[in-house]
């Protein structure tokens, strides 16, 4: 009776694990596409707060001009008027310096997301590329371990003058 071996442990798969690493590169790509998408929409509404920020300060400036045309006989409230038109501009300068820094910065954003997108694409490549010959490694090493046993069963057929042919299997 022949001694029982221990089964063989399973061959690692190389081919699904480069697949897996692939998905998860392209879960990566789609976010970053989702991302630019979530930017751009980010930008248009920028954009039409800007415009409307815009059109409000100048009905208040309006508004200011005409109280100051209709209270020209009151030089305090002249004074007082031009100090408040003068502060609501300054703030809406720096407000519009402010949505200005933060347009550049969402449009720097957009093309990071672009470029990343562009690298996750050519990792998902290349990734795809190294799976190929993966696979046409394992299918040769397959082939070798089949080309083994049949060797190996050849020097059995042959008996005594087979042995030094099972070692070379």
């Amino acid at each position: 009776m022949e001694p029982k071996l221990p089964p063989e442990p399973p061959l690692a798969d190389p081919a699904g694990n480069f697949r897996a690493a692939i998905e998860a590169f392209v879960v990566g790509y789609h976010k970053s596409v989702v991302l630019t998408a979530v930017t751009a929409n980010s930008l248009e509404i920028l954009d039409d707060s800007m415009g409307r920020i815009g059109t409000a300060l100048a009905s208040i400036v309006s508004a200011f001009e005409e109280i100051r045309a209709t209270s020209g006989s009151t030089a305090g409230n002249s004074a007082r008027i031009d100090s408040m038109m003068a502060e609501i501009l300054r703030k809406n300068a720096g407000m519009n310096e402010d949505i200005e820094a933060r347009v550049g910065e969402i449009v720097q954003a957009s093309r990071d997301a672009g470029a990343l997108a562009g690298l996750f694409q050519n990792i998902k490549d290349k990734t795809s590329a190294v799976a190929g010959i993966t696979g046409a490694i394992q299918d040769v090493s397959d082939r070798t371990g089949i080309l083994a046993i049949n060797a190996s069963i050849e020097a059995a057929r042959a008996g005594a003058v087979g042995r030094g042919f099972r070692i070379i299997a």
